[in-house]
C-alpha cells in the first residue's frame, strides 16, 4: 500500500479559512522553534484543569498551546 502524504492546499484555500491564524512574533512550542509569519490551523480548543488550550496544527505538526499566553502572538489571516 502506498504511503499516505498530507493533503497540499492552495494559500489561497488556507487563507479563505476562518480557522486559519498566523504568528505574529518568534515563538517556542514544546521545544518546537516557529518563526514569525507562521500560518497554523487552529483545530478545535480543549480546558484542561480549567486552563483553555488552542490545538494547533501546521503540516504534520499538531500541538497544545496554552491560549491565554498564545492568543496574544496570533493574528486571522486577513482575505
Amino acid at each position: 500500500m502506498p504511503g499516505i502524504f498530507p493533503l497540499v492546499k492552495r494559500f489561497q484555500d488556507v487563507k479563505a479559512l476562518p480557522s486559519t491564524v498566523i504568528l505574529k512574533e518568534d515563538t517556542v512550542i514544546h521545544d518546537k522553534c516557529f518563526r514569525e509569519g507562521t500560518i497554523f490551523i487552529v483545530i478545535g480548543w480543549r480546558e484542561i484543569h480549567g486552563k483553555p488550550f488552542l490545538i494547533l496544527s501546521k503540516g504534520s505538526w499538531e500541538g497544545l498551546a496554552d491560549y491565554t499566553e498564545f492568543s496574544t502572538r496570533l493574528e486571522k489571516v486577513e482575505k
